[in-house]
């Protein structure tokens, strides 16, 4: 049984008749070109995902950050009137 079969059940069996495929077989060498042009494929497409991913991260770290420096910037004021109530009293 060299090449391959039409119906496939797992990805084991396609692996196994890979292997039966003869070495430096036209087959052999398309299927690692598909494989090959896949990856560069899902590269194309998941590096650009990925800096846009880290860059929205790096946003919502930054709008956390000035939540916290208003809420801080707010007690912050909130204690100086009241310093400011006492001292006049």
């Amino acid at each position: 049984m060299i090449g391959f079969e039409y119906k496939y059940v797992k990805a084991i069996d396609i692996i196994n008749n890979i292997l039966l495929v003869p070495k430096d077989s036209v087959i052999e060498y398309s299927i690692i070109t598909i494989i090959f042009i896949f990856f560069l494929v899902s590269l194309y497409y998941i590096i650009p995902f990925v800096n846009i991913w880290r860059e929205h991260l790096q946003n919502e770290k930054e709008k956390k950050r000035k939540k916290f420096l208003l809420k801080q910037i707010i007690l912050q004021k909130d204690m100086e009137a009241e310093i400011e109530k006492e001292l006049n009293i």
